[in-house]
């Protein structure tokens, strides 16, 4: 039974109280009435009574059981609220680790082609030194058996002595 026709039904029976005291009232006031007629209307009036107090119970257990469900519901939803929540968090959480990853991987990146672009400086460099020392050709045929470096020179010239090993052909 929901909350409004108990309450109608609390109504109404508060309607039939007054109305049975009414005539109670009358009754009594007449004077050769039955007094078994006296006492069955005022122990109908008990039941009228009873029947209210069961009723009022019975809003008042609907009225808790609607405060209930009302909670309840506002429980599930501030649940659901926080699962979003930490939803969202957990996703804004993934993207700056995205980025953050991707940042490293950029700046990785960046340094390895800075690295590269130094090696490839420094090769060219020492292509560019190669390419200014002197050549120098044995007159013998034979392999290189030591070279002992003996200096260098305020003008960068290198100054190594050569053991060969000569071929007997």
């Amino acid at each position: 039974m929901g909350c409004s026709q108990t309450k109608g039904a609390i109504a109404s029976i508060e309607s039939q109280i007054e109305i049975k005291k009414q005539e109670l009232d009358y009754l009594s006031q007449l004077e050769d009435i039955d007094p078994n007629i006296i006492s069955h209307e005022t122990s109908k009036l008990e039941q009228l009574k009873l029947s209210k107090e069961a009723a009022v119970r019975d809003y008042q257990l609907a009225m808790g059981k609607l405060q209930t469900a009302k909670d309840s519901r506002a429980y599930q939803e501030y649940q659901a609220s926080l699962t979003e929540e930490k939803r969202v968090q957990e996703m804004n959480q993934s993207r700056l680790n995205y980025q953050r990853q991707l940042a490293e991987y950029e700046q990785r990146l960046a340094d390895q082609e800075y690295r590269i672009t130094q090696f490839k400086l420094n090769l060219n460099n020492i292509e560019n030194a190669l390419a200014s020392l002197s050549t120098v050709k044995s007159p013998y045929g034979g392999k290189v058996r030591r070279i002992q470096w003996l200096g260098q020179a305020p003008d960068g010239s290198l100054t190594a002595e050569i053991t060969l090993m000569v071929n007997n052909n």
